[in-house]
This record gives C-alpha cells, structure tokens and sequence, in this order.
C-alpha cells in the first residue's frame, strides 16, 4: 500500500475482500475495489450460520491479512448481534498439512457450524480429512469465497458433496442480467473458448474484472489521457455503469472506492459437477 501511494499506481481490486484495501489513511487514494469486503463477507456468513439453526459459531482463519481482517469483521459483528454466538478464532497458517486438528478444537468446544477462511489447498485438505470422522462430527461448513479460487473441486473430491458446504459469492452468471451476459458470452466464445457458462471456474472474479476494465476505460475516456494521476481522479467521475455484476449509479467517489453494495452479496453452493450456484436457485 505505501509503494502503491509513493509512485501513484492505480490499484484495481477485482478480488481481495480485506477491508484495509480500501480503508486506508492514504489521500488522496489510490485503491478502487470491485470486490467483496470482508464487512459484508462475515455477516452473510454468521447470519446464514443463525438461519441453519446454529447457536455457537466457530470461525478458522489463515494467519494472514486476510484472516485478521475477517476476526475484527466477526468481532464487529458480535458488539452488535447477540446471535449467533462467536467463539474465540481458531488461527492456522497457509501450507499445513493438518487442518482436521482445528476443526476438532471447534467440535470440542461444542459449536454448531464452522466458518472457514481459507483459500482452496487449506479448503480442500480440510474436506479430505474430515472423511476420517464420524458422520455425527460433520458440521456445517460455511465458507469464505478464496476457495473458489482454485480446483477446490478437483483437490477435495467426492467428500465435498457429502458436506453441508456453501460458500459466500457476490455475482453469479445464472442470475445476470440475461441481455449482457449473452452479449458477453459471445465474446468469451469467440475469445477464450468458454462455451457456456457453467464452464466460467471462477465467476466472481470473472465478472468483477470485466466490470472494473469497462469502468477503467470510461474514466480515461474522461480523463483524456493515461496520467495516472488524471484517471483516478476520472475513476471517481465515472457514472451510470450498467455492467455484468450489477449497474451503478457511481461506481467510486471521493468517500467511497467500494462499488459493491452488502446486497449483492448471497450464498452459493457447488453442483455435483463442480459448478457454483445461488441457494436461491434450489437444487438446479
């Protein structure tokens, strides 16, 4: 972030949920996120927990940025929801073998669902070994979205379906709007051979990335050069985005370079054949 603010690079997050991307003490800010933020992940998380009927809660987070960014998220969340309860986090480090002895920390102190932070090895060596319990042990896993990153299917197997697992996601192709996604299929075709859309791996940072391009190129239009300096300032002009992932009125301004909004963000599921799908759709 100093280096980013020292030379004046425009920063485009497209996905990177920790708050600190965007709030930060630097102005004027360099920063501009079309992504998930950690502030919105959690509750969607904790209030999806409460919905599953659990009563405590009990959260693995990567010693990380990322993961101390998601504590004070749930610590935030507990000063003001007495529901569900908030367990102390259990913290493990990127690039270990034994997940399961986290998980059992949690299932000992009596939880009712496991929020899991973590990106797809840590997420799928979990899932692998929880096959080693019993079947009274397997709690739901309600999941940050850094699993979706990867070939969490692939690594995790059949034991991934045998989970209560969902996961947190902010824009799914099957419920875009059906006029741009065609348009933008049609291009992926022609492009980069994605024949539909079930074979998008990564739809959130599909889509994010194709809208914050398209903002990009809307505020050096009005800037009317490539100055770096010039287009952040255009970023912040840009208005009446009607994009992939949703329209925006003003994507960014002085006070905010966040353009996603709390009420984009839902829970998903993984269809037998690995594809990421809302919990609003069913069993589709």
């Amino acid at each position: 972030m100093d280096l980013v603010h020292e030379l004046g690079i425009v920063l485009l997050d497209a996905w990177g949920s920790a708050d600190g991307i965007t709030e930060h003490e630097y102005r004027p800010s360099y920063t501009f996120r079309l992504s998930l933020r950690d502030r919105y992940a959690m509750p969607a998380l904790l209030r999806h927990a409460q919905k599953k009927g659990a009563k405590q809660v009990g959260i693995m987070v990567p010693n990380t940025g990322w993961g101390r960014s998601n504590a004070k998220a749930a610590q935030r969340y507990q000063e003001r929801e007495s529901a569900p309860k908030i367990l102390k986090p259990v913290w493990y480090n990127w690039g270990e073998k034994n997940m399961l002895r986290h998980y059992r920390v949690l299932l000992s102190a009596g939880v009712d669902a496991v929020i899991l932070v973590a990106n797809d090895i840590e997420g799928s060596r979990l899932v692998h070994q929880l096959a080693a319990i019993d079947g009274d042990e397997m709690l739901p896993i309600i999941s940050h979205w850094g699993v979706t990153g990867g070939k969490m299917v692939e690594k995790s197997g059949a034991m991934l379906h045998k989970l209560d697992f969902s996961v947190v996601q902010t824009f799914s192709l099957f419920t875009a709007d059906p006029q741009i996604r065609n348009r933008v299929m049609s291009r992926a075709r022609r492009l980069l051979d994605i024949q539909g859309i079930e074979d998008v791996e990564s739809p959130v940072g599909f889509g994010h990335a194709y809208d914050l391009i398209h903002i990009l190129a809307r505020a050096v239009n009005i800037a009317g050069t490539t100055n770096r300096a010039k287009v952040r300032d255009a970023l912040e002009q840009v208005r009446d985005y009607r994009g992939l992932t949703g329209s925006y009125a003003r994507p960014f301004s002085p006070e905010s370079h966040d353009a996603l909004k709390q009420e984009q963000v839902f829970m998903a599921r993984y269809r037998e054949d690995g594809v990421i799908v809302p919990l609003s759709l069913g069993r589709k």
